[in-house]
C-alpha cells in the first residue's frame, strides 16, 4: 500500500488546482471551493485523492484536453512516494453543489473570485 496523503499534500493539490484554472480559464469561469481529499478504494485496496472544482459558467469550457493536463499538473504536485496515486477530478456546477454536496462540508464555502 502507499503513503497515506498529508495535508500538506492535499492543500498543494488544491493550491495548485485553483491557480492553474484562474490562469486558464479565469476569464471565463468563476471558481469557488476546491477541495483534495483523500479516499479509499476498498476493491483495490489502494487511496486515491477526489478532488472537487467548484465553478460557475459555461461547463463547455472545461474542454477533455485541458481537464487532461490538469491532471497531469496536479500529479506532479505528489510526492515521490505516491507517484503513482490516482487523482480523480469532479468539475460540478456552484448551483449543483449547494444543492447536492453543501451539507456534507459545512464551514467550506469560499467566496467566489475570477482571476485577476
Amino acid at each position: 500500500m502507499r503513503a497515506k496523503t498529508t495535508q500538506e499534500t492535499l492543500r498543494k493539490v488544491e493550491n495548485t488546482a485553483r491557480t492553474t484554472l484562474e490562469k486558464w480559464l479565469g476569464d471565463e469561469l468563476a471558481f469557488g471551493l476546491i477541495i483534495a481529499e483523500p479516499w479509499f478504494d476498498i476493491m483495490d485496496n489502494e487511496e486515491y485523492i477526489h478532488i472537487y472544482v467548484v465553478f460557475e459558467g459555461d461547463y463547455k469550457r472545461l474542454d477533455p484536453d485541458l481537464t487532461f493536463e490538469l491532471h497531469e499538473i496536479l500529479a506532479d504536485q505528489l510526492p515521490e512516494e505516491q507517484e503513482d496515486t490516482m487523482i480523480v477530478k469532479s468539475f460540478v456546477e456552484k448551483s449543483e453543489w449547494e444543492e447536492v454536496y453543501g451539507e456534507d462540508y459545512p464551514g467550506r464555502q469560499f467566496p467566489w473570485t475570477r482571476a485577476t
